[in-house]
């Protein structure tokens, strides 16, 4: 007699381990860190004294945190061979060009085959540091500039901004881009996260782990919907255009990338952080019309 199973698709209500890290409450639209809400990090803290609660599971006191952004500070170079790797694949999809260096960087680390927690924590500390160094890096040389080195003078957010736009960016600016790295800093057992844990469970090496992390996040349903929805914008063109481009996608029954979530039910608490501040940015920098578009596309 064949069993009858009950296939739960995408795990959905399927629970294989606990955590203490997030919570998310999808049908009330909330977020939480370490016990702390996402509203109240994103207003009130910074994303270095957010990683810090992540990986200690406390917030820090000001001697703890002042140590732990020097150690970032410090770990943000990365080796000249790995710029040599990504001068080599610069045509290619930006994530793939991250994960491929974040592989690279496996050879160079001295606790890469190390798998103690101590050591975990280092590692995860040098990669928190050097992936925007990778990105800014990458952005630069596929654009005919050279690599910007780290400026310790600034923090996370705003040295990021200052290695990939080559200027330091104003205080909201930099604030902005803080806010957004800390409302995707964590959220659950998602998609690239569960794929990260299955490799990370077979006691392969962190960077081996976060490579999986980054080729599942590539995928156009999860962190890829993010560049479908820059897309959509691209080919809108004009608020103007907005209503006959939406009908289209309908009749052709296509998705309407960025809009609708597999979780959140109501608000999606992480929004709330950022579309003031980006409606701002926009205006700043002469380009509204991106900010307008997918208003109207929201409405």
């Amino acid at each position: 007699m064949v069993q009858q199973v009950e296939l739960k698709r995408g795990l959905r209500d399927v629970y294989f381990d606990d955590t203490q890290s997030s919570n998310v409450i999808g049908d009330i639209g909330r977020l939480i860190y370490r016990g702390y809400d996402i509203h109240d990090l994103a207003e009130n803290s910074t994303f270095e004294e957010t990683v810090y609660l992540m990986m200690h599971g406390g917030l820090p006191t000001q001697a703890q945190l002042s140590a732990f952004e020097d150690s970032l500070r410090a770990a943000r170079p990365i080796p000249q061979e790995v710029v040599d790797v990504i001068a080599k694949v610069q045509k290619a999809h930006p994530m793939d060009v991250l994960r491929t260096a974040i592989s690279a960087l496996a050879a160079f680390d001295p606790d890469t085959e190390e798998v103690t927690h101590e050591a975990t924590l280092r590692k995860g500390i040098r990669l928190a540091a050097q992936t925007p160094t990778i990105v800014a890096t990458h952005h630069r040389i596929r654009s005919g500039l050279e690599p910007i080195a780290p400026d310790p003078s600034l923090g996370h957010a705003g040295n990021f901004l200052y290695m990939l736009l080559g200027e330091k960016p104003d205080e909201d600016t930099a604030r902005l881009m803080d806010k957004d790295l800390i409302v995707h800093l964590d959220h659950g057992s998602n998609a690239s996260s569960f794929a990260a844990r299955v490799t990370a469970s077979t006691l392969a090496d962190l960077h081996g782990a976060v490579v999986t992390g980054i080729s599942t996040l590539k995928g156009p349903l999860h962190g890829g919907a993010a560049e479908g929805v820059m897309k959509m914008a691209l080919e809108i063109g004009d608020e103007a255009n907005v209503e006959a481009y939406l009908v289209a996608k309908h009749d052709r029954r296509e998705r309407i990338m960025g809009f609708g979530h597999a979780v959140y039910r109501a608000e999606d608490p992480r929004a709330r952080h950022l579309r003031e501040g980006s409606r701002v940015l926009a205006q700043k920098k002469g380009q509204p019309q991106w900010f307008q578009i997918l208003s109207k596309v929201e409405e």
